[in-house]
């Protein structure tokens, strides 16, 4: 049987502090708890037997969860934009940032998580230090689900979750979850001034669970709550421990920090005995590879003596007078004047093909430079909105050209960019 194991990463007081929990996929039996420092995890991570994965949570007061207008449907296109559209978002510069990307939300939206480069690889390098090696890592934000705990099965359903926001308290801290894949942390003494910076469409319906809803203190704060409400707060107790609550209900399908420069490959054990049928399929394909590489270079081999003996054919009907031709290709380009480097004909053909794709008055080409070494061309153009450049790249791209975006400049009324393509990915 499975058994996963779930950590919680933070820092109090300046000091690292986990949470961890191993859970019986199948039983739902939990095997180990606990919380403490590196030093207290690391005592009893020796004797661990992780037969399942490791899911890693990060405090959701460290990562902002937001979205982004991104009409391209590439990864990598979408990565290149994002930085730039959800600047205005961050208290930083982007160049500090790390930013995951996520699925789409009902309006089109990609989910982004954004957090502190510097941050990341510290839990990444603490990790290490533990010899923990994570499936995942993400928001604990994104593992509040209280739609699908039992404590709510009469109430709203999955599809519900576009309308609704969902709160959970644990000690001082508040975790709030509200349309697709958005939501942050805040003191629990600040819920509600926090509410209130959640759009209205979302709060349709308002879920707290806490460990006890009976909580007198919690009375004025609830009140604050419900008079900014259409419709009260629905309260709950929680089914367990608030960090058992996350692990129970805990979304693999969550946005991964483990992207880009930080994304790391899973070593699955290969279980006893495979290693010899893995072999001999290996030996198998190879062999039908070779077989069939044999068979198409006997292939091309003659269709390239034919197209030989059809060039020299039509050579000598259209040159009858020239006599013992070696260099039939050298021959050619001599009779039609064309030069031997033929850096000119490069440049002119990927500008040619570059322009043609151009969008008409959408966008203006202020200035063309072309690395005759690299064989690089940089158009720098001038757009009103910076999608038109994206969805050009995009074109670009589609066409069979290595197309990147450079740098987006935002200006008051204008938006000032630029397009490398390199030779070497155009279309024939």
């Amino acid at each position: 049987m499975a058994e996963n194991l779930f950590l919680r990463l933070g820092r109090v007081s300046g000091e690292d502090h986990l949470e961890w929990l191993l859970l019986d996929e199948a039983s739902g039996i939990i095997r180990l708890r606990g919380e403490g420092n590196r030093e207290a995890f690391a005592e009893i991570s020796t004797s661990l037997d992780i037969s399942g994965a490791t899911y890693v949570m990060l405090r959701g007061e460290d990562i902002l969860l937001t979205s982004a207008k991104v009409p391209s449907k590439q990864p990598r296109q979408i990565l290149q934009a994002v930085p730039f559209i959800v600047e205005e978002s961050l208290a930083q510069d982007v160049e500090d940032c790390h930013f995951a990307i996520g699925d789409r939300n009902s309006a089109g939206d990609v989910n982004v998580a954004v957090i502190d480069n510097e941050q990341l690889r510290d839990r990444l390098n603490l990790l290490k230090e533990l010899h923990i090696q994570p499936a995942l890592i993400t928001s604990d934000v994104l593992q509040l689900n209280l739609l699908n705990s039992n404590a709510l099965a009469t109430g709203a359903s999955q599809t519900d979750e576009e309308n609704t926001c969902q709160v959970m308290l644990e000690a001082d801290r508040a975790l709030i979850r509200y349309g697709h894949g958005l939501g942050f942390a805040v003191p629990g003494h600040s819920l509600a001034m926090a509410l209130t910076l959640v759009p209205e469409m979302n709060k349709a319906q308002l879920y707290i669970a806490m460990s006890d809803p009976d909580d007198e203190a919690f009375a004025l704060t609830l009140a604050q709550i419900n008079a900014e409400l259409e419709q009260p707060a629905e309260i709950t107790a929680l089914d367990y421990h608030p960090f058992e609550q996350l692990c129970r209900g805990f979304d693999a399908a969550a946005i991964n920090l483990l992207q880009g420069q930080f994304r790391v490959e899973i070593k699955r054990a290969s279980r006893p005995g495979s290693w010899r049928s893995v072999v001999i399929l290996a030996a198998c394909v190879f062999a039908v590879h070779v077989l069939l590489m044999v068979g198409q270079g006997i292939y091309f081999d003659n269709k390239a003596d034919r197209i030989e003996s059809q060039a020299r054919a039509l050579y000598t009907d259209v040159f009858p007078n020239d006599r013992n031709v070696r260099d039939l290709k050298r021959r050619w380009r001599a009779h039609l004047g064309e030069s031997s480097s033929g850096a000119d004909a490069a440049f002119l053909d990927l500008f040619a093909g570059a322009a043609k794709l151009l969008p008409a008055g959408s966008i203006t080409l202020n200035n063309v430079n072309y690395n005759e070494s690299r064989g690089d061309l940089v158009l720098q153009l001038e757009t009103s909105r910076s999608d038109g450049l994206i969805e050009y790249s995009q074109t670009l791209d589609e066409a069979g050209y290595d197309a990147v975006i450079g740098t987006i400049n935002q200006g008051d009324e204008t938006v000032k960019g630029s397009v490398k393509i390199k030779s070497g990915g155009s279309a024939e």
